[in-house]
């Protein structure tokens, strides 16, 4: 007679009733990584942009030696519209 590749699958004991409420009791976080608690998520954004200051941003960036994409653009724009903002600039 021939075994078969396939196998039972292994039974686990059930856990008692105190180890049950020793990994209750003993708590924990829903987050894997503390630090991704602090760390704001990224968001997706639609931006509507007026036709001549897409062209503008476009001229922008055909003038530059490395060329970045339209969202790196725009998130460099933004971050020194930001930071001149909240420095009183």
């Amino acid at each position: 007679m021939q075994k078969s590749a396939l196998s039972r699958k292994p039974q686990r004991e059930a856990a008692s009733e105190e180890e049950v409420l020793a990994v209750i009791d003993k708590g924990g976080s829903s987050m894997a990584k503390d630090e991704t608690r602090d760390k704001p998520k990224d968001r997706a954004m639609n931006l509507r942009i007026p036709g001549h200051l897409a062209t503008q941003m476009e001229e922008a960036l055909n003038q530059r030696t490395v060329r970045i994409s339209k969202n790196t653009w725009i998130l460099e724009a933004i971050a020194e519209k930001a930071q001149r903002e909240l420095n009183g600039d």
